[in-house]
């Protein structure tokens, strides 16, 4: 018999607890974002802040590893950030132009 190493993969709870809160607050800001779009873009964010908000449910019961989760957070944020840029970038085509003068175009 060969001795092995001990394989406790075994996270605390606080620590999934924390992964937890960390995606329950991107599934929050992808709601907010949902309401600020319409659409196609709307329907994405209403479906990527369910699935995270599963993902939080799941990393608590321990159906999903703290790999996953890990993986899921920084996937969010990132995919988060994207979002918001681009509704950024939305919202500055549609603002009115200044002219040189300082008077806008209407």
């Amino acid at each position: 018999m060969t001795a092995t190493a001990p394989t406790d993969n075994r996270i605390g709870f606080a620590d999934r607890l924390a992964l937890s809160a960390k995606l329950w607050d991107a599934s929050d800001a992808f709601t907010i974002e949902s309401t600020l779009w319409t659409g196609q873009a709307q329907a994405d964010c209403r479906r990527s802040a369910r699935q995270l908000a599963t993902t939080a449910r799941y990393i608590l019961s321990g159906a999903i590893s703290v790999a996953e989760a890990e993986a899921f957070t920084e996937a969010s944020r990132k995919a988060l950030g994207q979002v918001a840029g681009a509704r950024r970038l939305r919202d500055s085509l549609r603002a009115p132009q200044k002219r040189q003068n300082g008077s806008t175009d209407a």
